[in-house]
């Protein structure tokens, strides 16, 4: 049996969403989930999904955030003034499921009035930097690939905003929470755990995961109020030093 190697209790801690194709009676991933001793999620959401497909109610699940050392990300000092182009600030691999197209179509729909900053690389980057060429956005999208720790602070407190149009369920959100942790707005899909860290209309806006026009919608709302943008900001890093520091 799985985990009768040993007498000690065994903790679990599951980092991806499970899906019904791969967890089943038989599975190693569900057998493991049995027996373990408790199972910790990163969300609520990641406690329901685990809750499904393992066979385990939801009293039988700790909910335990990753920690994050808030003392690295200082609040933005960018602001949106009279006649500046803001930044918005995409991070994350360059992968279909991660949304980066919807951010680029957002961009195109604001005619001019933003700047998309991709900030990661990742198999899907000559598509996307077609796709900018394509839309005639080269002056408003830049790559800047895969940078160290020390740059990308430097790139968020250089944005207004940070966006993650994730398509697929993101158990957690740890893009989201930096954001807020640099005292920026967040814009994300509303699917999985980035329900729970962006509270719409306070700390940011949640949009239909793939709706461009959505996205577009919201940036313009934070770009036509920079006040508006700075109090979500401010409740945003109030609610992560609150909820998801180390």
């Amino acid at each position: 049996r799985t985990l009768d190697a040993h007498r000690c209790p065994t903790v679990v801690t599951l980092q991806s969403a499970l899906l019904q194709s791969s967890v089943g009676t038989d599975n190693l991933t569900a057998s493991i989930l049995r027996q373990a001793a408790r199972v910790v999620a990163v969300s609520g959401a990641a406690a329901r999904n685990i809750a499904k497909f393992a066979d385990k109610t939801l009293a039988e699940i700790d909910i335990v955030a990753p920690g994050i050392p808030a003392d690295e990300f200082a609040p933005s000092q960018a602001d949106v003034s009279p006649g500046q182009i803001p930044t918005i600030a995409f991070i994350g691999r360059l992968v279909s499921e991660k949304g980066a197209d919807v951010a680029i179509e957002a961009v195109a729909q604001l005619s001019g009035a933003a700047c998309l900053q991709c900030i990661g690389d990742g198999v899907e980057r000559d598509r996307l930097q077609g796709l900018v060429r394509e839309r005639r956005l080269g002056s408003f999208v830049r790559f800047a690939g895969q940078v160290d720790d020390t740059e990308r602070r430097r790139l968020l407190s250089e944005s207004f905003v940070v966006v993650v149009p994730s398509l697929h369920e993101e158990l957690f959100g740890m893009v989201a929470v930096e954001g807020a942790l640099s005292g920026l707005p967040v814009i994300a899909s509303a699917i999985g755990g980035l329900q729970e860290i962006v509270e719409h209309g306070r700390t940011g806006f949640l949009f239909p995961a793939g709706n461009a026009g959505a996205l577009a919608r919201h940036l313009r709302t934070l770009i036509a109020d920079p006040a508006a943008s700075r109090r979500m900001g401010t409740a945003g890093r109030a609610k992560a030093l609150l909820h998801y520091t180390i």
